[in-house]
């Protein structure tokens, strides 16, 4: 009996470290697919800013966001996300008081996700309760690596200030999974309204914009995740 238990708890133990290592594994792929992702954009942007120097920009954000802040409210999950953005941008084309730019933007992001529909756990039977309770009524931390492309509308109100519309979309790889969202491959749809202070090649940018994560159904569940962001950011002009 003793050697019987032994020889379960051992089995426990490897199962349990051999999930840890397929985690570390694929975040250190992941790691290694934005790096290299990273390294060729920033030579693509570098070398393109040296013939069109007045037409180049980067930028650094950071974004709060939560899924309980207007528009969206839902009272069966809670959602809450930081991400670090990095945005290349290339101005296409300006006419009086507008511009309109083109962007493409790495996203880091790390998300906090908890399972909250106790309307659904209540009418669940023995079984289905135990299952749901095992796998999303604990808090899931999710690492998110993203590429996004999109587009930035500018108008000058008063020099040196301006507002701005920002649209963009692209790939993403979650690592795990919840109740809404299957981890893995999905896309990343965002849209912010934004203030920007320019002082000669400096900007200090604050946006507020709703973002939505789901996989255009290639897996299940896709219900996806929302969320509502504030960030907040620094933008070199070359």
């Amino acid at each position: 009996m003793y050697e019987h238990k032994k020889l379960r708890s051992k089995k426990l133990i490897q199962g349990k470290s051999l999930k840890v290592f397929y985690i570390l594994g694929f975040i250190k792929k992941v790691n290694s697919y934005t790096l290299f992702t990273l390294i060729l954009l920033f030579t693509f942007f570098t070398t393109t800013a040296q013939e069109h120097s007045s037409k180049m920009s980067i930028g650094v954000f950071y974004g709060n966001g939560s899924e309980d802040r207007f528009p969206f409210n839902s009272p069966s999950y809670r959602h809450k996300v930081n991400l670090f953005r990095v945005e290349l941008n290339y101005l296409m084309k300006q006419h009086k008081n507008w511009s309109y730019e083109l962007l493409v933007a790495p996203e880091y992001s790390v998300s906090k996700h908890q399972f909250n529909n106790m309307l659904l756990m209540e009418s669940a039977n023995a079984e289905s309760h135990s299952e749901i309770n095992n796998q999303y009524l604990y808090e899931k931390k999710i690492i998110g690596f993203g590429l996004n492309f999109g587009g930035i509308i500018r108008y000058s109100i008063l020099k040196p200030f301006n507002s701005y519309a920002l649209i963009s979309v692209g790939p993403m790889i979650n690592s795990t999974s919840t109740e809404r969202l299957a981890n893995g491959f999905s896309f990343v749809d965002v849209f912010s309204l934004g203030l920007s202070y320019r002082l000669n090649r400096i900007s200090l940018d604050f946006r507020y914009g709703i973002r939505h994560l789901s996989n255009l159904n290639i897996q299940n569940p896709n219900a996806g995740h929302n969320s509502t962001i504030l960030k907040f950011g620094t933008t070199f002009h070359f």
